[in-house]
């Protein structure tokens, strides 16, 4: 939903998605599971009903076993937490700035790791609730904080007890050996997968040059000016002939390319 602590975060509704499977006859239909499973697993799964070989560089697992089971709930108790990522959502905040986040959920507990808390998390959507918040920002001071203002490195949330995750408990004494495992489980599992935040190389999305609808060259430029470097006139007319074609917008490429003079 496009609503603050929503859309664009980690937070549960942000993340947790239904997911229907539905093969004719192969599978039995009419269960219910409970197992979690995450979006990067559904390219191993698709592999292996295909009979190919899952890459080592994938970072999911197949549900397979799931799909193929009769059985409802939760099949599978090694299938206790997934992992969870944001970096940039879009060009919505000045200068192409970044919310940077990470996470580990459990069944019991939410776990985010903020790289970057002292960055303003506003690219929320607009909305009635935001709406609401800002022209209400007095009023509602503690839910306008929550949404927009600055967050605290870690967070820690009891889904069960707090299933809208409002109350961080990362400073809660009686959570500290929680939090510290999860941590360190999140942590272990970033340097596994080789995070650049996790070896302090992030330059490589902040300066990751932006396509966004409009292929705007202030934004590609930005990226580069950034990082120190200027593109010349052909490389950024490759870089957006590149991106348009990927979008399956080529020919509009050659009108803007045709208009603005660039070398195809």
């Amino acid at each position: 939903m496009p609503f603050p602590r929503a859309k664009a975060t980690l937070y549960d509704y942000g993340t947790h998605m239904p997911l229907l499977v539905w093969w004719g006859d192969n599978i039995d239909g009419g269960r219910i599971v409970s197992d979690m499973i995450s979006l990067t697993d559904v390219a191993p799964t698709l592999l292996e009903i295909a009979g190919i070989a899952v890459p080592d560089e994938m970072s999911g697992t197949s549900f397979l076993p799931q799909v193929l089971s009769s059985e409802s709930g939760n099949t599978d108790a090694s299938r206790d937490r997934v992992f969870l990522y944001r970096e940039r959502h879009g060009w919505c905040c000045e200068g192409g700035t970044t919310f940077p986040s990470r996470a580990i959920r459990t069944r019991d507990f939410l776990f985010i790791w903020n790289a970057e808390p002292d960055v303003l998390p506003a690219d929320v959507d607009g909305s009635p609730t935001r709406r609401l918040l800002t022209e209400n920002r007095a009023e509602y001071a503690a839910l306008y904080d929550l949404s927009f203002g600055k967050q605290p490195e870690f967070e820690l949330y009891d889904v069960k007890a707090d299933p809208y995750q409002m109350h961080n408990l990362i400073g809660d004494a009686a959570h500290r050996l929680i939090a510290d495992a999860l941590r360190e489980g999140l942590f272990e599992y970033l340097r596994e997968r080789g995070d650049p935040r996790m070896s302090g190389d992030e330059t490589v999305f902040r300066h990751t040059p932006y396509f966004g609808h409009l292929f705007e060259l202030g934004l590609l430029q930005w990226a580069t000016d950034r990082d120190g470097r200027n593109f010349t006139e052909a490389e950024v007319a490759e870089l957006l002939g590149q991106a348009y074609e990927v979008r399956g917008e080529g020919e509009a490429f050659n009108r803007v390319a045709d208009h603005e003079g660039w070398p195809k």
